[in-house]
């Protein structure tokens, strides 16, 4: 009896067997299980490059549109070492143009970086006219303190128009992984166009964190290009730009920070064989 029930199940099972496999041979699935296990395929870089491509265009169109300050020049060309283009800000801050020894310096520089960084994004911008940087109003000071508990919806509603202006410079430059300032000296201090832009681009919840204080740009590098009329000025004992503007870069966050330093500017005769020999610092740094 008990050899008639296993019969009997064995024949079953078998039927059982008989009836899936033409299942899956009626559905194309005839190939063994082995020949049906499937390979792991490469990753498909080509569209994920693609897609960060695409998000990078995005970002560029965003920034020329958004951003508030005169562009002098762009260029773009995809790193081949992180998949997408560094993005370096560069301001120009002094009124004196051409004949500025700071941008002077700052141009000899950027002619070494792109031979040396072909694939980086280069945004120039001069915020040296009065206009170029908005002044930073009673509203841009309410809606800051607003913001400075962690929200950023609690920014009243006559507010939040000058308030955007203020929040898309900062996201802005929060979005560069580096920036090259150039930074003449006035009356001890940094340019008033300068502490205007800084005091657009510090603000809570997007380059400092309000509870803790800690910055939230390292990522950021920095390279200051300075210029004094008096000789030995910076590190001095009437020094009040650099340490200034080092403070607000590491309320920021940023750590990594390099300097130019020509000094002397006032002595006119000097100055062309003085600049030589920055020149060459400059391309080197």
């Amino acid at each position: 009896k008990k050899t008639r029930k296993l019969d009997r199940a064995l024949s079953l099972t078998s039927a059982g067997q008989r009836e899936k496999k033409k299942k899956r041979i009626a559905m194309g699935c005839g190939a063994s299980k082995k020949q049906n296990t499937l390979t792991p395929q490469p990753k498909d870089t080509n569209s994920t490059n693609t897609s960060q491509l695409k998000q990078d265009e995005d970002s560029r169109i965003h920034e020329k549109t958004a951003a508030p300050l005169t562009d002098r020049s762009t260029t773009a060309v995809k790193n081949s070492n992180t998949g997408k283009p560094l993005r370096v800000l560069v301001l120009h801050v002094s009124p004196l143009g051409e004949n500025s020894n700071t941008n002077k310096i700052i141009n000899k520089f950027l002619e070494a970086y792109r031979q040396s960084h072909p694939s980086d994004t280069l945004v120039e911008r001069d915020i040296s006219s009065g206009q170029s940087v908005k002044p930073y109003t009673q509203h841009r000071v309410r809606a800051k303190f607003a913001t400075w508990a962690g929200d950023e919806d609690a920014v009243a509603e006559d507010d939040k128009e000058e308030w955007e202006y203020t929040k898309n410079l900062a996201k802005e430059f929060a979005s560069f992984d580096r920036v090259v300032i150039g930074n003449p000296v006035w009356n001890f201090s940094i340019s008033n166009q300068l502490k205007k832009y800084f005091d657009h681009v510090i603000q809570p919840l997007i380059s400092f964190d309000p509870q803790t204080y800690s910055g939230k740009l390292g990522h950021m590098s920095v390279l200051l290009v300075c210029s004094a009329g008096m000789e030995n000025f910076f590190g001095g004992e009437k020094d009040y730009n650099l340490p200034l503007i080092k403070t607000m870069l590491s309320m920021m966050g940023i750590g990594d920070i390099k300097t130019i330093e020509f000094t002397g500017a006032a002595n006119f005769k000097e100055v062309p064989a003085k600049l030589e020999g920055t020149y060459k610092e400059a391309q080197e740094i």
